[in-house]
């Protein structure tokens, strides 16, 4: 192989090329000589190969067949030869905003700031090796760092994205319709203020649960007093649940309070009623009595009723069976209906109230009872 030798390299990067259809290119011109500084002339093939900053990964290489003139002078275009290695787009290079894998399998990840570096090989001969001519740092341009426009858009109509050192993602196509439906107002993904295109199954997703059903309204400002409850009903605006202080929910009927829970000092709950106490349920059978006496009867439920006693034999006691057991004894309050016979005492599980007679009384007397828990 000859000893060859670059005299000179003129406008590297100088000229940038671009247009629609072609890649970004630049021109590089050299001067070739050999030893005793004669030109080399003549076909010669330059090998272009373009390296991270540390050497460690070769990004690109590509080949130009070329002829330098009579005084050994040559031109080529960067980015325009026959790809032979490394990535086959030449406009994806210089990108510092993706990790780039290229010659063997070397990664390469660009920092934000990085420059690359380009290689110079020359054959003379066409044989398969090629000399070194030096190793080149390609850095910025005076003014590539700013750029007045872009595809001929000036920067107060372009949309910028800053994600930090981030790269921000691209945008398709339909990510470009929904943005402009957005601008617009007409999109079906959002809903305006004051808009009526959120369904039921929407507020399912977004809330993650089952909205209420339709007619329920809760009003996140209101709902301190019984006149205009939190959670009403549309129709009847005054009838609710309200929040009239801190651990307290009350209740109301017509815009009136009619009960309250509330948590008492001793960390309890209590129940107020305003006005009476009722209480229904399950209606009890005869099938509930024992010892009662023949073609006994019930009228009322596990918390309160009356029982008629019927005939047979000598009774000192009424057993009253409930439909549902209580989670521990009630408390029973027993009295005669009508003419008092003599005392009546009561005992009570959670399963049963005993009514107790001193004496067997006559076929139908009535007994009322009340337990509570």
């Amino acid at each position: 192989m000859k000893n060859i030798f670059m005299s000179q390299i003129l406008t590297l990067a100088l000229s940038l090329l671009l247009s629609q259809q072609a890649y970004a290119k630049f021109t590089y011109e050299g001067h070739l000589t050999n030893a005793n500084d004669y030109p080399i002339s003549g076909p010669i093939w330059v090998r272009v190969s373009i390296l991270s900053p540390t050497t460690s990964c070769i990004i690109f290489q590509e080949t130009h067949p070329v002829t330098a003139d009579l005084k050994g002078f040559f031109s080529i275009q960067v980015g325009g030869g026959a790809a032979t290695a490394g990535l086959s787009i030449f406009d994806s290079v210089f990108k510092n905003d993706v990790s780039i894998t290229g010659i063997g399998s070397c990664t390469y990840a660009p920092g934000l700031g990085d420059s690359r570096l380009m290689q110079i090989e020359v054959n003379t001969d066409g044989g398969p090796t090629y000399d070194n001519l030096g190793m080149i740092a390609l850095g910025k341009a005076p003014q590539a760092t700013h750029a007045d426009t872009v595809g001929g858009f000036d920067a107060t109509r372009l949309f910028r994205v800053a994600t930090g050192v981030t790269a921000p993602a691209e945008l398709n196509s339909a990510d470009v319709t929904k943005f402009i439906s957005l601008i617009a107002g007409t999109s079906t993904q959002y809903v305006q203020a004051g808009g009526s295109n959120l369904s039921s199954a929407d507020i399912t997703t977004a809330l993650g649960f089952t909205p209420m059903p339709a007619g329920t309204q809760i009003l996140q400002t209101l709902g301190t007093n019984s006149i205009a409850p939190a959670y009403s009903f549309s129709g009847d605006t005054s009838t609710g649940i309200f929040h009239p202080a801190v651990n307290i929910l009350g209740f109301a009927v017509g815009g009136v309070e009619g009960m309250r829970l509330a948590k008492n000092p001793s960390g309890d709950a209590t129940l107020m009623v305003k006005g009476h106490l009722g209480s229904s349920g399950t209606a009890m059978t005869s099938a509930a009595l024992s010892g009662c006496g023949t073609g006994a009867s019930i009228i009322g439920n596990d918390t309160r009723g009356r029982v008629t006693l019927g005939s047979g034999a000598t009774m000192d006691s009424c057993s009253i069976t409930f439909v549902a057991a209580f989670e521990s004894a009630p408390f029973c309050v027993v009295s005669w209906a009508g003419s008092l016979p003599g005392p009546v005492g009561a005992t009570a599980t959670t399963t049963a109230l005993t009514v107790h007679f001193p004496a067997t009384p006559a076929t139908g007397y009535a007994i009322n009872y009340l337990c509570l828990q």
